[in-house]
């Protein structure tokens, strides 16, 4: 079994926290970039991104975002052409994630419509990122 944590640079392996789907998008990597085209990795990663919207926890669903990021920014190492970045995705949550926390902190539910807003924050950027790379393939 592969360990969470290499202890030489103490970074999280965050490829596995995801499932080992032929389909998923981490089965790009540096090596096998070259054999995708760009409209083929632009489908991958929406399929990513809606698979995103199925998670209810919001401390996963950060989490897989955090390493989906990265993944992306190892990809755009070898080829920054043909791999997409989650720059929309940060520029649409920005704003969505502020009005939520304006609108829940003055609740009295505290906390709990707390975590709402947010992960609604996060599932409006990743629906907007979606149509946002959809509309780039046509």
């Amino acid at each position: 079994m592969e360990k969470m944590f290499n202890h030489e640079i103490l970074r999280l392996n965050k490829s596995l926290l995801f499932q080992d789907d032929e389909n998923s998008f981490y089965k790009i990597n540096n090596e096998n970039l070259h054999q995708f085209s760009r409209k083929k990795i632009v489908e991958i990663f929406c399929t990513e991104l809606k698979y995103l919207l199925e998670i209810d926890d919001l401390v996963e669903l950060v989490k897989r975002i955090d390493s989906l990021e990265y993944h992306l920014e190892t990809l755009r190492e070898e080829n920054e052409k043909n791999v997409p970045n989650l720059d929309d995705f940060f520029r649409v949550l920005s704003p969505v994630l502020m009005r939520a926390i304006v609108e829940n902190i003055e609740t009295n539910k505290g906390r709990e419509a707390l975590h709402q807003g947010f992960q609604e924050s996060i599932r409006i950027s990743i629906e907007e990122e979606i149509h946002i790379w959809q509309e780039k393939l046509l």
